[in-house]
């Protein structure tokens, strides 16, 4: 009896020790809740009811757009969510508005990374980033108020000086000029708003200098206080052949049509984002024009377009990104000096399209996932050494108009490149007029072709020996001279 007294007592002790195991591990696997509180100030406001706050996951940028900096260091910079968020762009997680005394509370919150949003008519939008729930309670902005500013409306004329304030809103209701005698500066961490269809144009002095922890933004002023929807773009932001600007850092450009138009000379545009535009940045009408380690994302459209390089001679563009693009990554027009160095192309139609007699030189650069990676037409030479080349058709040329190529003025020549076509090397459709020859060589020796088979090698291109002869006297083809050729990689060619 005592035996079996014994044998029920440590039967219950060991369903005891394992049911308080169980239970432990059950509560240990649930997801950690935290609360977040905080206490908005509206300047200027002695009611601070009514805002929004408006809970979003951090972690917004694409693995694979993030991870481009981390694997190439020398291009860009370290992008993250305050670069690429936009409220409207995304839902909310968790939301709330404040009492009378401007505070509020967020229950039940898992504990992970967030962005906290602050949303209030007549206000500028406030965001903090990184805001990581580590502890049962967090307090937003580390206890402090959170300050709003009222929205402060731009003239449709500026004369004189005018700052665009760290922290502070402006908007363009309408088109806005800033006249020839103005001087005008945007301080890191502020805002322009320009509402859909408007545009700002600058014929003054102007300095956008921000930073890569601090940049200046403008966008579109649509549907700025709702969230979850697409806003309309704005026109554009121009910047005159009659204004003085030198240096442009830490820009962060979305939501626009047109795009920066820049028709000033002697310019350096470094570290900035364009966005989801249908066009990014347009360079027109310039010279001695350096850009690097910018950002050239996400547009959308059969008109999409990265960068635009019109009319301009001696330009630098070199350690910068450009990533689904949908329909050009950069547009080169008329463009004499134009040097590609160090950048990264990857997705959309066409990468690079050179075109109307622009002598353009592309080196050490890394091109994927494209249907055509590197495009020449209309009298134009373009110079292809040491660069990494992936996509359905790597190299294409073809015939615009009446825009005939000469054999001095309408060259492509390709060296030292690695290839990797899914359809073909090359499409040479190119029409040269000359009368005294029956083709036009061009240079592609030294190259690694993804193969060492040379019947492997001419089945990959489209040229002379594929096309039927001219019709009209004097019109040839070119002919692909990839003899000698590597039978190896070439290891210094792509983004170093």
């Amino acid at each position: 009896m005592k035996y079996i007294l014994g044998i029920k007592l440590l039967s219950i002790l060991v369903i005891g020790v394992l049911g308080a195991f169980l239970m432990s591990c059950s509560e240990s696997t649930q997801p950690k809740k935290a609360t977040i509180v905080g206490s908005v100030l509206l300047e200027g406001v002695n009611n601070s009811e009514g805002v929004k706050v408006l809970l979003y996951q951090a972690g917004v940028v694409e693995i694979e757009l993030a991870s481009i900096h981390a694997d190439h260091p020398s291009l860009g910079f370290d992008i993250g969510d305050k670069h690429i968020f936009d409220h409207r762009d995304y839902a909310p997680v968790y939301t709330t508005t404040t009492s009378s005394d401007g505070s509020f509370e967020i229950k039940g919150v898992e504990k992970d990374k967030y962005i906290l949003v602050l949303l209030r008519e007549g206000f500028g939008h406030r965001y903090l980033y990184d805001l990581e729930l580590d502890s049962d309670v967090v307090e937003a902005n580390n206890g402090e108020d959170i300050h709003l500013f009222e929205v402060i409306e731009l003239p449709q004329y500026v004369d004189g000086e005018f700052v665009f304030e760290t922290g502070k809103t402006y908007i363009a209701n309408e088109d806005a000029m800033f006249l020839p005698e103005s001087n005008v500066t945007f301080e890191g961490g502020s805002t322009l708003l320009i509402n859909p269809g408007r545009g700002v144009t600058c014929n003054g002095s102007i300095s956008l200098t921000g930073s890569v922890d601090e940049p200046i933004k403008i966008t579109s002023g649509d549907k700025i206080h709702d969230f979850g929807i697409a806003p309309a773009q704005f026109a554009k932001f121009e910047i005159t052949e009659l204004a003085s600007a030198r240096d442009i850092s830490g820009l962060v450009f979305t939501h626009s049509t047109d795009g920066m138009v820049i028709k000033s000379s002697n310019l350096e545009l470094t570290q900035s984002l364009f966005a989801r535009n249908n066009t990014g940045c347009m360079f027109t009408s310039g010279q001695s024009i350096a850009i690097g380690k910018s950002y050239f994302v996400n547009s959308e459209g059969i008109i999409s377009k990265g960068l635009v390089l019109q009319d301009v001679a001696d330009v630098s563009l070199e350690y910068s990104v450009f990533y689904e693009i949908e329909k050009v990554s950069l547009s080169i027009v008329v463009g004499q000096g134009v040097a590609i160095t160090n950048c990264l192309f990857t997705g959309g139609q066409s990468q690079v399209v050179n075109s109307f007699s622009s002598q353009t030189t592309v080196t050490n650069s890394t091109f994927s996932n494209a249907v055509y990676n590197l495009t020449n037409t209309a009298r134009s030479t373009l110079d292809i050494q040491y660069n990494d080349i992936g996509g359905k058709v790597c190299i294409h040329t073809y015939h615009t108009g009446n825009q005939g190529n000469s054999i001095s003025n309408g060259w492509t020549k390709a060296n030292n490149n690695n290839f990797n076509a899914s359809e073909q090397t090359v499409r040479a459709t190119a029409q040269f007029y000359t009368y005294q020859h029956e083709y036009v060589p061009l240079d592609f020796s030294n190259n690694f072709w993804g193969t060492t088979s040379q019947s492997m090698i001419d089945e990959s291109i489209i040229d002379f020996n594929d096309l039927e002869p001219y019709p009209a006297p004097g019109n040839i083809w070119p002919l692909i001279e990839y003899i000698p050729f590597r039978t190896s990689r070439v290891v210094n060619a792509g983004v170093q």
